[in-house]
């Protein structure tokens, strides 16, 4: 893939600065090592940072439009772009190269923002129009690719990466005391927040347009009215989805350098490895990285399943020798504080793979469109149980018991720990009881008493008006279908697998130059699945059962139903061995003894709690250490 930074004044009068555009593309090198470029003209100001993976030789950017009206900057793939070029080149559009970059270019001059939502692939662009003096900033339906932006007086920057725009001087490196709040909440940032204030992340499915003295944004895409329960039978709905999920495969194994697929010998990963074999007329290489805790290693599973496909398996070793050192370059990477700690097993994968190759297709998306995650199995058995169990009982009798087992299983295993807490919650709207369940593990009882963000940092009715709860829950009220669960994949499609999970796969991807597709994000295949009631996805409890009786027809069953294993690292015994020193220091140091937002007397005790008790608190721990070392490496205050 690649990055871009620019700036552009809403008057033609006034011309930004080339050497703070040049020095803001500088910053995002990493994701474009192949090439620069630029473009300065009148009120804009392009730079652009290229990773070359398709159209090598003529691809360049920043691009210009054949007839002379339009630039681009572009960060993505469309795969549907021959169509788009040959429907362009009817109405008598020119074209210059062979690069999908062009085709969107002129779809956005010939069909402007209409042409956003015909786009198949992952996108993030700015296309600057001379004869409209407008800027048009766009991203891809679910937030794959990053696309930040801050409006000032009179003029707009924008760039791939939050740290570029922190090289403008006129972007104060201010924290934002409401992201903070959302993400010590979520364990991740909900966008529009970014984290510094001022600076948002443009929605995922939406466009900015900057024309006339000002800028709008507007959703381009979203899903259509629709009745799951009038679905067509469970075994002629699973053909279709088969054979619209190898489409989606086979159009995003098209690349002009060395491609291969990620296996851990999960669902998600067999599936897509099962169909690129299929749909692929040459070798197709599959690799996995081995750590060497055999918790952690999925090199026996991956190698098992490739196999049985007769995949070319390729396993490479990953061992960080300095953990302290990779822990802060993965914040400076991840540009926002983020939970989520599989991103250090994520990058030293990435790390591997790139010695390589330059293009991974990955199995990213799997659990939240086909209901892969255990709370979504908890969704189902905590809502029988409110509506089977009268609420008296429940509230007089059961939440103290199921309160209790919860503390008693501090140690144990998560999903056990987690419903025992879920069935004690009295939350009768689905989605927030979803999301509570979901975020379990964050500093909400601390900051519910102002103990951990004093309410002199934010006061209870700011607390109450931008609770984030109630901001995702936003997504499940707004789904246009009529099953309840659906609404909860919808929820957690277009909020956690956005701002979490897509956003460190980015980040750790591009910090190692290597492209990550997720084909089981393709929007046509999302639509077609939400098309289905979720009894097809999960079956009694039964999850992801779709891919699975896909897998069935080519694996045996015992690695089709092998027990689930995520992908990461011991975070929680390196805090109490090989981390141990980085923690307490990062804890007990100048950077804790100068910290004024957060409570660092509690973030000190649940350290200690960890380390010496046997206390679980390694998301609290990770959490609070993500945002001290954010802090220092982009000099907020």
């Amino acid at each position: 893939m690649c990055g871009f930074a620019g700036k552009f004044y809403f008057s033609p009068g006034e011309k930004p600065d080339q050497e703070l555009v040049k020095k803001m593309t500088g910053l995002l090198i990493h994701r474009g090592p192949d090439a620069e470029g630029f473009f300065f003209e009148g009120q804009a100001g392009f730079g652009h940072r290229r990773l070359k993976v398709i159209d090598l030789e003529t691809g360049s950017q920043p691009m210009s439009s054949a007839c002379g009206r339009g630039v681009i900057v572009y960060n993505g793939e469309v795969y549907n772009f021959r169509e788009l070029r040959s429907e362009l080149e009817g109405k008598g559009c020119k074209f210059k190269t062979s690069s999908d970059t062009e085709v969107v270019l002129n779809a956005c001059l010939e069909w402007g923002e209409d042409c956003l939502a015909r786009l198949r692939g992952v996108f993030a662009f700015a296309v600057f129009d001379r004869e409209q003096n407008s800027l048009l900033l766009a991203r891809d339906h679910f937030g794959v690719k990053p696309l930040y932006y801050y409006e000032g007086p009179g003029w707009l920057s924008f760039a791939s990466e939050l740290k570029a725009l922190l090289a403008d001087p006129e972007i104060a490196h201010k924290i934002d005391p409401v992201a903070l709040y959302q993400f010590f909440s979520v364990q991740h940032i909900p966008a529009p927040l970014s984290g510094v204030a001022g600076v948002k992340k443009l929605l995922s499915a939406h466009c900015l347009l900057a024309r006339n003295g000002q800028a709008a944004v507007r959703r381009f895409w979203k899903l259509s009215p629709r009745d799951e329960f009038s679905a067509p039978g469970r075994e002629p709905a699973q053909e279709r989805i088969f054979a619209e999920l190898e489409r989606a495969v086979g159009d995003e194994l098209v690349s002009e350098v060395p491609l291969g697929i990620f296996l851990s010998g999960g669902l998600d990963s067999s599936t897509v490895t099962a169909a690129a074999l299929k749909q692929s007329s040459g070798k197709v290489k599959a690799y996995t990285v081995g750590f060497e805790e055999a918790q952690w290693d999925e090199t026996k599973w991956a190698g098992a399943v490739a196999r049985e496909l007769h995949a070319e398996h390729i396993v490479l070793a990953s061992r960080a020798q300095d953990l302290a050192a990779l822990l802060e370059k993965i914040v400076w990477h991840f540009d926002e504080p983020n939970g989520n700690y599989s991103a250090v097993a994520n990058y030293l994968l990435c790390q591997a793979c790139q010695k390589e190759i330059t293009v991974a297709l990955s199995g990213g998306g799997g659990d939240e469109v086909f209901a892969g995650y255990t709370h979504h199995l908890a969704d189902k058995l905590v809502d029988y149980y409110c509506r089977l169990t009268p609420a008296l009982a429940r509230k007089a009798l059961l939440a103290p018991i199921f309160a209790a087992l919860s503390k008693e299983q501090d140690q144990a295993p998560g999903f056990r720990r987690r419903l025992s807490r879920a069935l004690g919650f009295e939350e009768p709207d689905l989605a927030l009881r979803h999301l509570r369940f979901l975020t379990i593990g964050n500093f909400r009882p601390w900051m519910e008493k102002g103990e951990f963000i004093g309410f002199d940092k934010i006061s209870a009715r700011e607390r109450e008006g931008n609770d984030p709860y109630r901001h995702l829950a936003r997504w499940a009220y707004e789904y246009p279908g009529r099953d309840k669960f659906n609404s909860l994949l919808w929820l957690d499609l277009n909020s956690y697998l956005c701002d979490d999970i897509l956003l460190m796969t980015d980040r750790m991807s591009m910090a190692n130059a290597l492209e990550v597709r997720v084909p089981l994000l393709d929007y046509k295949l999302v639509e077609l699945l939400f098309n289905l009631p979720f009894s097809y996805k999960l079956q009694g409890l039964d999850k992801k059962i779709i891919l699975k009786n896909y897998l069935l027809k080519k694996l045996p069953r015992e690695l089709v139903y092998r027990p689930k294993q995520g992908f990461g690292v011991p975070l929680q015994v390196w805090i109490k061995g090989r981390l141990k020193a980085f923690f307490l220091e990062l804890f007990q140091g100048e950077l804790a003894r100068k910290e004024d937002f957060i409570s660092m007397p509690v973030a000190r005790q649940l350290l200690q709690e960890h380390i010496e008790q046997g206390r679980d608190h390694t998301q609290r721990i990770w959490m609070a250490a993500h945002y001290l070392l954010w802090k220092k490496s982009f000099a907020l205050n």
